[in-house]
């Protein structure tokens, strides 16, 4: 609990609140203490906090059947054959409106990708919502490892099990990932539709993360149309802020528009080296004993220059 007792009241009402209190602790906290750091009063901080929460979470998760999912999941067993897998998964996807829009790439967007990145042994997926039940269509080798992290517990459960029906090695956690760390080396990072949920809750959070990234590759998607199937110009905003934040950082990519979502394949192999680099040489000048009560959550270095935002408001989708 935080020491404020008006954050420790918000955080009790966020916990108990129907809508959010499956959601991840370490999210509500952060939360909770920004409403309170920007609000005159308790309740004027709660309402602050519903409306940030309704901004990165509530606006988009929709009414996911969690039981229906359950029941899907199990009949999939190791007797199942590989169309009865897709057709339960295809089922799955299509309760969310950002997984519904891929069904009708999912056999071309993963051989695009990974013909990029090669075929991965080891993945992170950010963010990653309903996103692991296109695991049937990715053709991923014997021995992938596949890590999904969102803020929703009751999705990482269902991952979870998705996983182990599946027999894939990996794990679901249910986390900030503006305050864990990423400390495990990947050959791909999924980020889709999830750049501007970060932005949106803290400037130049989202570069700031992609700079960090222990990953070879890094998959980041962009919507190109709202909620409501209106382009607003997303697609040409999305790509000048991204390809001018690229541009900053000499960071090579490839890009691709499919269906309605707007891809990039980032390369930050340059990037992983030379962090490692830099963590081998403070390491051999400053020798230190590993303090085990050392923070895990140190916040992240602000990114390098600032681009304007083509962001203000949650119009755009996260999955």
């Amino acid at each position: 609990m935080t020491k404020n007792p008006t954050a420790d009241i918000v955080l009790d009402r966020l916990r108990c609140s129907r809508k959010y209190g499956h959601l991840c602790p370490d999210m509500l906290r952060r939360i909770a203490a920004f409403a309170v750091g920007n609000s005159r009063s308790t309740d004027d901080a709660i309402k602050k906090a519903k409306r940030r929460l309704h901004q990165i979470y509530g606006a988009f998760s929709g009414s996911v059947r969690t039981r229906e999912i359950e029941a899907l999941l199990a009949g999939i067993t190791r007797a199942s054959s590989e169309g009865a897998i897709r057709q339960s998964c295809r089922t799955i996807l299509a309760m969310h409106s950002s997984t519904r829009e891929r069904l009708p790439i999912l056999e071309d967007l993963y051989s695009y990708l990974f013909s990029i990145t090669g075929v991965p042994g080891r993945i992170i997926d950010l963010g990653c919502g309903l996103h692991p039940f296109s695991i049937p269509w990715m053709n991923l080798p014997e021995g992938c490892h596949y890590v999904a992290i969102d803020i929703d517990s009751r999705w990482m459960e269902l991952i979870a099990s998705l996983l182990e029906r599946l027999e894939l090695r990996g794990r679901a956690l249910c986390s900030d990932i503006l305050i864990e760390s990423l400390g495990e080396p990947c050959d791909v990072v999924f980020m889709l539709k999830l750049l501007p949920t970060i932005e949106r809750q803290e400037s130049e959070a989202a570069m700031s993360l992609l700079e960090t990234l222990p990953a070879r590759f890094a998959v980041v998607s962009f919507p190109t149309t709202t909620l409501g199937k209106r382009s607003r110009g997303m697609l040409g905003n999305y790509r000048d802020w991204m390809d001018e934040h690229l541009t900053a950082r000499s960071l090579p990519a490839r890009s691709h528009v499919f269906a309605s979502e707007l891809f990039y394949v980032i390369d930050l192999r340059h990037q992983l080296v030379n962090e490692r680099r830099r963590a081998c040489d403070q390491s051999s000048r400053t020798p230190r004993l590993h303090d085990p009560d050392e923070s895990a959550h140190a916040r992240r270095t602000p990114a390098r220059g600032c681009v304007p935002r083509p962001w203000a408001r949650p119009d755009a989708r996260s999955r």
